[in-house]
């Protein structure tokens, strides 16, 4: 693990600890989130290494247990696995359990064989998915670490079930929308025992209110946000509304300053653009009025926020 640091930062200090956080980059050039506790004035009694758990992260959800422990006397190091919490990564994917191992081994192993920390003892502490990963580094270096403390640990393996994925990205609606396969919307009236739907209909309100209140601003100012989206790329969707969002806050920045909307290029069809001619317009049509993909996808995403939430 090649340890290139963006910023080295205390961000508190108390009377008997310190905090500090740094980003380091791993084997493969991610860069990685890691944060550490450290007693002041005095030798720690022994170095406790935190793994997380899934979708959480060490320096708010295991804050707790660090303050105890660096309070007891303990140095405490953690580090927000590729994918979690402030390190790089699609979020809350993990691409290889194998590629977790050895991040967290490089990095405990970094500190661990510091010339100051050559005879302390080592502990492994892990939550839920981070107790799965306990388990893992000692199996690796079974004679290295003097012990591991599992807390609610990840042990058993998912049944196996057949994964979908869906060709197109969704809007969020409300009822009054067609069922297309573009459009996802909320359940109106879920039966008050079916909590699965009714979980659903909040986390679909919530998230639609949210995304609203934001896109009606930036509609007001920006011609380009009010034009049809479907034949453009993802990756130039992301581009444009990044660069929409920019300027709204520059202008918000700089008041008094603004920029025309007079200025709107001509369109240009680009090389990743789904839509090229005629044919594929009626091809793309086709595909996004699909009811049957739809009610698919709802049942799918009741199913994916009921686990979700029973997970955290």
């Amino acid at each position: 693990m090649a340890a290139t640091v963006r910023y080295n930062a205390i961000a508190m200090e108390a009377t008997n600890f310190k905090y500090e956080e740094e980003f380091i980059k791993n084997s493969k050039g991610l860069e990685l989130f890691t944060c550490r506790w450290l007693p002041v004035d005095t030798e720690p009694r022994a170095l406790v290494f935190l793994n997380h758990g899934y979708a959480m992260e060490c320096s708010v959800s295991m804050k707790g247990a660090a303050l105890r422990l660096v309070k007891a006397g303990f140095a405490v190091y953690g580090i927000d696995n590729q994918g979690h919490g402030k390190s790089a990564g699609l979020k809350g994917y993990v691409p290889s359990f194998d590629d977790l191992v050895t991040d967290c081994t490089d990095f405990f192993t970094s500190i661990c064989e510091k010339k100051e920390n050559k005879r302390k003892m080592r502990i492994l502490l892990g939550e839920s998915m981070g107790g799965a990963m306990v388990l893992l580094l000692h199996r690796k270096k079974p004679e290295y670490w003097d012990g591991g403390v599992l807390v609610a640990p990840m042990l058993g393996k998912a049944p196996d079930v057949p994964f979908v994925t869906y060709k197109w990205r969704y809007y969020l609606t409300d009822e009054i929308y067609p069922e297309w396969d573009v459009l996802m919307k909320s359940i109106s009236q879920p039966e008050s025992n079916d909590v699965k739907r009714i979980r659903y209909k909040q986390a679909h309100e919530a998230a639609r209110k949210d995304v609203e209140r934001a896109f009606s601003v930036l509609k007001k100012k920006w011609i380009i946000v009010r034009t049809p989206a479907r034949s453009r790329s993802l990756k130039r969707i992301t581009h444009l509304m990044y660069t929409c969002i920019i300027l709204h806050n520059m202008i918000r920045k700089e008041k008094g300053k603004t920029i025309t909307l007079d200025f709107y290029p001509k369109e240009q069809h680009r090389e990743d653009d789904l839509v090229k001619s005629a044919q594929d317009r009626l091809r793309v049509i086709r595909e996004i009025h699909d009811e049957e993909t739809h009610l698919n996808l709802k049942a799918d995403l009741v199913e994916h926020i009921w686990h979700r939430t029973n997970a955290n």
